[in-house]
């Protein structure tokens, strides 16, 4: 009788862990890890999530959580041994497939996992094949005693980096730089695709948006039904997380910042519901609502994630834990040095500098602004950001707003144009040059890296010399301002820093020489 009533609850355990992912990581963790086996919501929220992938709920899924929070475990090791697990044939209709028709569940589903280091895709080959070929899963999923025979795996594909199952199934380990060809998926996972020491760098960053542009959409087996998942921390406004949100559709968005923040600037978007517990059927939100409050408090309390701060520095804590991958304030502006008047003080000089780009805004594109900066200083010193103008368009629109606002500024204005270099960014400032014709209109051949032209408008601003005459443009402005230089744009700050500096020169000398 109790070997008959241990066989009922090793069945029920079976049926509970094929049903409930969070159940299946309970169960099977201590075949994978050492550390004693702890959760939280925000895992439930990874789970049902990937719970959706597999009943193709959702096709694309971005998730952005702190390192340490289980995403690699979470998705890399316990999800597709889940996904093999689960029957293929529940109703019994005897067709005979190893993929639950409508689903990605059965032992037949394939997998590519990727990386920005390929070593790291391996080590979870190698766990999720450990915590298979384990007793546990073995004795309920394949050929162990009293188990259902789904996963055995093929000798003649067994390796760190790819092994199948006799169903057809298959995982392949590679990186954001390896070679795809040859190799197709249902599901393809990525996770972390930047190496975070190397996202400053515009042509590493560059490298790994051209293998997912290029090299990944057509890896998937079903383009129709396969479904693509980016796990990351956040790195870079540009990063592929960035790219994907910008540019990208169909997206489904599970958000959860080390901290919480009830203006972060991109929430949870999602149509996943919860699958069990008391808020079933509720669609998953953050449910957080005190500002600070860490996302998994038992394991990364406040104390810890101030030590966080500290050693990673404000940018990195940002995106790394934060997922918004630019402090709320960057090292170069704070919000504090700018108040915002209403007047504004009689000027002794006005300078509109121009920041040019006759790129026009598409579906799909985040192509640069134009921008013409106005500022002015008084005779105690003090300067004044008095009108912002931002526009996307053609060459000929930009041409039509630059005339209009010269005509509003008035003749007392000086105006600055920057040449770009190559004969035809000399022709078109020429042509502006013509354009303005009866206006103070100088043209400048920018020099130095972004910041370095900002430093002294910065500097100004923190000393508390700056202010910005209230109007529609401030939030915009104040949003770039607080980012850069880590921003998707900047040139609002390079508009500024060059109407500071045309500003700024002594007037018994011509401005830019």
């Amino acid at each position: 009788m109790a070997g008959m009533l241990d066989e009922q609850l090793r069945q029920m355990r079976r049926v509970q862990a094929e049903q409930h992912l969070p159940e299946f990581i309970r169960q099977g963790w201590r075949h994978v890890e050492t550390n004693p086996f702890a959760s939280n919501w925000h895992v439930d929220a990874i789970t049902d999530h990937l719970a959706a992938v597999a009943d193709r709920e959702i096709k694309r899924l971005i998730i952005n959580i702190p390192p340490r929070h289980m995403k690699s475990l979470g998705a890399g090791v316990f999800f597709p041994a889940w996904s093999w697990a689960q029957n293929p044939d529940p109703d019994k209709v005897g067709h005979n497939l190893p993929i639950r028709p409508g689903t990605w569940r059965g032992p037949g589903v394939k997998f590519i996992f990727a990386s920005y280091n390929k070593d790291l895709t391996i080590r979870d080959n190698v766990k999720a094949r450990r915590l298979m070929d384990s007793e546990w899963y073995q004795n309920n999923w394949g050929n162990g005693p009293g188990g259902l025979g789904r996963v055995t795996f093929a000798a003649d594909q067994n390796t760190k980096t790819y092994y199948e199952n006799t169903r057809g199934g298959a995982r392949l380990a590679t990186s954001s730089d390896g070679v795809l060809t040859g190799h197709g998926a249902d599901i393809f996972v990525i996770d972390d695709p930047h190496n975070v020491v190397n996202t400053e760098s515009d042509v590493q960053r560059q490298a790994v948006l051209t293998w997912w542009t290029e090299a990944v959409p057509t890896r998937l087996n079903d383009a129709i039904n396969g479904a693509f998942i980016v796990i990351m921390q956040r790195v870079h406004e540009n990063d592929m997380c960035g790219h994907i949100l910008a540019s990208e559709t169909g997206w489904t968005h599970l958000c959860l910042p080390g901290e919480y923040e009830t203006k972060h600037p991109t929430p949870v978007t999602t149509t996943v519901r919860h699958r069990y517990g008391a808020d079933k059927g509720k669609l998953w939100a953050d449910p957080r609502t005190v500002e600070g409050e860490p996302l998994w408090p038992e394991r990364y309390p406040a104390t810890v994630l101030g030590e966080w701060l500290t050693r990673l520095g404000s940018y990195a804590f940002a995106g790394q834990v934060q997922q918004r991958p630019a402090p709320r304030e960057g090292g170069f502006f704070k919000l504090a040095w700018f108040p915002i008047i209403k007047a504004a003080p009689v000027p002794v000089r006005r300078v509109r500098a121009w920041d040019l780009a006759s790129s026009e805004e598409k579906q799909g594109t985040d192509p640069d602004w134009t921008v013409g900066a106005l500022l002015a200083i008084d005779a105690l010193g003090f300067v004044t950001v008095e009108h912002v103008v931002r526009l996307r368009g053609t060459a000929l629109e930009v041409e039509a707003v630059m005339k209009q606002t010269a005509i509003t500024d008035g003749y007392d204005v000086t105006i600055t144009l920057p040449q770009d270099p190559g004969a035809a960014g000399k022709a078109w400032a020429q042509s502006l040059v013509r354009l303005l014709a009866g206006f103070d209109v100088r043209i400048v051949a920018p020099t130095g890296a972004k910041d370095v032209r900002a430093r002294p408008f910065s500097a100004q601003a923190e000393a508390g010399n700056v202010r910005l005459l209230e109007g529609p443009w401030n939030r915009d402005y104040l949003d770039e301002l607080k980012v850069f230089p880590k921003g998707r744009h900047d040139d609002q700050v390079d508009a500024t820093s060059d109407a500071y500096n045309a500003l700024a020169a002594p007037s018994r000398k011509p401005l830019f020489g």
